[in-house]
């Protein structure tokens, strides 16, 4: 009987083949804020900001946390994009309602302002880097557009979406 089941046991891993990892869509909007700070990631004396997020998506509400750098924006004279910098570094981590957490990091990315309206858009891509929980050793890609609004005082308001996907173990 011992030998039965086993037999039938390995028989049913070998049909089902091995463990499949499981894609997960990491759809959201958010909107939150950003402010300078002293930190410099790279050495170039142009401060990265921290940023507070309030995150609506696919797995439900979170907040999400973020450091990014950007270069001294530059004339790039493209309607829309007077002035353009690019993106130095970006990590940022998603905190579910349950704990769990998402780790991601920028690869590309730009921020634009039209220097006639004040009016700014950006857009980041990156990869997903790791997590804890039910995201533990999750790996994947996402894309984000934004738009800044910058108050007098240099806080900064942002609004954007982000879509991706996240692969499970």
């Amino acid at each position: 009987m011992k030998t039965l089941l086993l037999l039938l046991l390995s028989v049913g891993l070998l049909v089902s083949g091995p463990a499949q990892a499981r894609d997960v869509r990491a759809d959201a909007s958010f909107s939150g804020t950003e402010h300078p700070t002293q930190i410099d990631t790279n050495g170039d004396m142009t401060y990265a900001s921290a940023g507070v997020f309030e995150v609506q998506g696919v797995h439900g509400k979170a907040v999400t946390h973020t450091i990014t750098e950007f270069t001294e924006f530059m004339w790039y004279g493209a309607p829309g994009c007077d002035v353009r910098a690019l993106l130095v570094s970006q990590e940022f981590v998603e905190i579910l309602k349950d704990g769990s957490m998402i780790f991601f990091r920028a690869t590309d990315g730009y921020a634009c302002v039209d220097l006639t309206t004040g009016e700014g858009n950006g857009e980041a891509s990156g990869i997903v880097i790791g997590g804890t929980g039910k995201f533990e050793g999750a790996t994947g890609h996402w894309e984000m557009t934004f738009k800044p609004h910058t108050l007098p005082s240099g806080l900064n308001a942002i609004t954007g979406s982000i879509t991706g996907t996240i692969e499970l173990p």
